[in-house]
């Protein structure tokens, strides 16, 4: 399997770890994962894949740091997406 090949298992299990995170509110934890290079991602779709990640870990941070700067109804479409990016819906 080639470097490319791992990509979106990369960042299946990327998104996953963020979930894992966010059920155990541990901010630190968020902070790693968000902060982790997604060099490698290549293709366009792959790309994609992760700044959608990214931009649902952002928004989890910013909700475990200031909850009522964050809309109920984006955090549940942002926890939406992870769960389908993670590959568990």
């Amino acid at each position: 399997m080639t470097p490319r090949d791992k990509a979106p298992l990369v960042l299946q299990l990327r998104a996953r770890r963020i979930l894992s995170a966010w059920t155990q509110g541990n901010i630190e934890e968020l902070e790693s994962v968000i902060e982790e290079s997604t060099e490698g991602v290549d293709s366009t779709h792959d790309r994609e894949h992760a700044e959608a990640v990214d931009a649902v870990a952002e928004l989890l941070r910013t909700w475990l740091c200031a909850p009522a700067e964050v809309p109920m109804a984006e955090l549940q479409a942002a926890l939406g997406l992870l769960r389908h990016l993670a590959g568990f819906v």
